[in-house]
């Protein structure tokens, strides 16, 4: 039978140096504050609004970044929910970006971090007022992506609740009822507003409808994974025996995959700042030159690596094909410079609408003896894609596995997933098994779940995120 995500076997993923593993998590708790903070983000409208996604974006030395996002509720809950994207790289940071900005009505603008300091802390503070505390992740890891509660930041008067009391706004999805039987008991029948419906607002001023709200959040999570399990059960009854693979079928004896790399010395780090700064602000010009300047004096792979990446980005492929050919003949074992150029072959295959090219990932790995963690999952997550691309959907199988095996919580997460289900239903489609038009009831179909009385129901809480 064609072997399911769920059902794979763990085991060892590849042979790993003796230096242990540090997870996000634990790298966070530890050494989360002393990581500079680049730049923090806010919901423009926040205060007409009072409810607000914040971004804090803290920079590592190498270049990439770990960002805490906050859903904070200034009107009455404080930190509603909150989670983090780990080490991730400057394609990645725009993407994300591009996904919180989702509408005209909800776009983000820089901030400076004094303020959101007084934000987050503030609401909290007020909540913790009428016994509300910040959601879990705050508490265990999140709050370690911020100052400390007391440091020595200037105070900013912001406005809490509404009137000086809690406000808490229902919705059609949204049942406030559990948080008004807790503010009867704390505040009293008196001591706070409430609006049942969000459409019914006009002595409060503009409030924005649309805000993400952690509940519907978990559900719609919940609903996706849902999904692709069902394509995944599908595919695999439908297709019957295919291989099996191990991501370590694909990688060579020697090869080492290196957790907690060495760290930057702390007199790169201004340098790289700058660069990084550059970048964000698409500034690539002066990043070019800043860069050649630097290849004169001291070449490195990383040089070369982000004067590559500048020139993809703006779409100058030919100073990218004599640049990347310059770096590799300079650098031959720099996994990374090697990784871009196999990207890169791929995705000019695909605007070109020419044939994707073969790659023999244990042939290509064989010129290198380790690979930092990072890099490792960036090129798992593009092997992903490009066998999905190549509809050979147990080896993308193998190196999703992969992936989470080294990080759950990988930001590509849901995404990636969801890509090996979209491959799924091609073939079943082209095989003439499942068409595409009757995935919806299909879907449909497996959510009816019934209760004692005979009524109809999905309970996503026992669907494995």
């Amino acid at each position: 039978m064609a072997r399911s995500r769920k059902r794979k076997k763990k085991g060892k993923v590849v042979k790993m140096q003796k230096r242990q593993a540090t997870s996000p998590e634990k790298y966070i708790r530890t050494k989360g504050r002393t990581l500079p903070i680049e730049t923090c983000w806010i919901t423009e409208n926040w205060r007409e609004v009072g409810m607000t996604d914040i971004l804090v974006v803290r920079r590592h030395p190498q270049g990439k970044r770990t960002i805490g996002i906050y859903l904070v509720d200034l009107y009455c809950l404080g930190v509603k929910d909150t989670f983090f994207y780990f080490s991730i790289n400057d394609f990645e940071y725009e993407e994300l970006l591009k996904k919180v900005n989702v509408s005209e009505d909800h776009q983000l603008v820089e901030i400076d971090y004094d303020t959101v300091h007084n934000i987050i802390y503030g609401a909290i503070e007020f909540a913790e007022e009428y016994e509300f505390s910040p959601h879990k992740d705050f508490i265990k890891t999140n709050q370690y992506l911020l100052e400390d509660a007391e440091a020595d930041i200037p105070f900013i008067d912001i406005s809490f609740g509404h009137d000086g009391k809690p406000f808490i706004i229902g919705s059609p999805n949204y049942s406030i009822d559990h948080i008004i039987r807790h503010l009867d008991r704390v505040a009293g029948p008196d001591g706070y507003h409430y609006l049942d419906r969000i459409d019914n607002f006009e002595d409060f001023g503009d409030l924005d409808e649309e805000f993400i709200d952690e509940e519907e959040m978990e559900k719609t999570k919940a609903l996706l994974n849902f999904m692709a399990d069902v394509v995944d059960e599908i595919y695999e009854e439908k297709i019957g025996e295919e291989p099996e693979y191990n991501v370590e079928d694909f990688l060579p004896e020697n090869l080492q995959i290196v957790f907690d790399g060495n760290e930057e010395e702390e007199e790169e780090t201004k340098y790289w700042n700058e660069i990084t700064d550059l970048v964000q602000a698409k500034q690539f010009e002066k990043v070019e030159s800043r860069i050649k300047t630097t290849l004169e004096e001291k070449p490195s792979d990383k040089h070369y690596i982000v004067l590559c990446r500048a020139y993809l980005a703006q779409e100058k492929y030919e100073e990218y094909e004599a640049t990347i050919s310059s770096a590799r003949e300079q650098f031959p074992y720099s996994f990374e410079l090697s990784l871009i150029g196999k990207k890169e072959n791929f995705y000019k295959a695909k605007r070109e609408e020419k044939e994707i090219p073969e790659i023999d990932v244990k042939t290509w790995l064989q010129d290198f003896n380790e690979v930092d963690d990072e890099d490792f999952m960036e090129m798992s997550a593009f092997l992903i894609t490009y066998f999905n691309e190549k509809k050979e959907v147990q080896k993308a199988i193998a190196f999703y596995t992969a992936l989470m095996e080294i990080d759950p919580d990988h930001p590509f997460k849901l995404p990636l997933l969801l890509q090996i289900a979209d491959t799924q239903k091609a073939i079943l489609d082209e095989k003439g098994l499942v068409k595409m038009e009757e995935w919806t009831p299909i879907f449909k179909d497996r959510m009816k779940v019934e209760d004692d009385d005979g009524e109809e129901y999905h309970d996503f809480e026992e669907v494995e995120d």
